[in-house]
């Protein structure tokens, strides 16, 4: 049958042998991506056949299909300014009299509370920025860090429904709990430790957020929007 070989030989001063050893091409990807298990589109990476989205980003057309619904976009802007706004305010204030180092830590604080209940794409930005410390005091690192895997959770039976869905079986069919609440949640979705009854195995089961595809597509278009309209004229007007 098919597969990929590998050939390993020894030499000595009477003979020399060889040996060839072949692989099953399930030595190379996840079982997950063999033909007939489901669709999937792949390519070959450092040896590796590994999955490819079956539906990509398009901002064109993303922007295209947002700009006729002005509605949506507008209200997301309320509710990304608005907290951001607050909390913004709040800095400024301090800064005029005299106590942002006091202040430091809470308003830090406060901006991971704002940051995390804004959805995935400003968690992401917020984890981006946990990383800079050219850009923010220790502070703010500290608790933006945190975004990188304790972010509000979401509920364990939507959780569980999203699962039974994909897999058109009851999740206790397939999964026992290891333990009952996820172990870890970032900004895409949250992670549980089960073990699979068909063999035992212990398994983390990553399980993405309600919505996840739309509200991430909403928020980069309005990012998008005010980099276009506000920031590039304001980057180029200091410059």
């Amino acid at each position: 049958g098919g597969g990929t070989a590998a050939s390993s030989s020894e030499s000595s001063d009477d003979d020399e042998t060889s040996e060839e050893i072949v692989l099953p091409d399930s030595f190379w990807y996840n079982g997950n991506l063999e033909e007939g298990s489901g669709q999937f589109v792949t390519r070959w990476a450092r040896g590796v056949k590994v999955a490819e989205p079956l539906i990509k980003y398009d901002p064109v057309a993303a922007e295209r299909l947002l700009f006729r619904q002005p509605q949506r976009w507008a209200v997301r802007n309320v509710q990304i300014a608005i907290p951001m706004g607050f909390w913004a305010c709040r800095v400024v204030l301090d800064v005029l009299s005299g106590t942002e180092r006091a202040n430091r830590a809470v308003r830090a604080r406060q901006l991971l509370e704002v940051v995390s209940g804004l959805g995935p794409a400003i968690i992401k930005a917020g984890q981006a920025l946990a990383s800079r410390s050219d850009l923010l005091p220790s502070e703010y690192l500290e608790e933006l860090q945190k975004l990188q895997d304790d972010v509000p959770r979401f509920s364990n039976d939507l959780a569980f429904e999203t699962v039974e869905r994909e897999l058109g079986a009851p999740f206790g069919d397939v999964f026992e709990l290891v333990e009952k609440e996820p172990v870890a949640a970032a900004s895409i979705g949250q992670v549980y430790k089960a073990r699979l009854l068909s063999n035992g195995q212990t398994v983390a089961i990553k399980i993405q957020r309600p919505n996840c595809e739309e509200i991430v597509a909403l928020d980069l278009y309005v990012l998008r929007w005010w980099t276009k309209n506000f920031w590039d004229r304001i980057a180029g007007a200091l410059n």
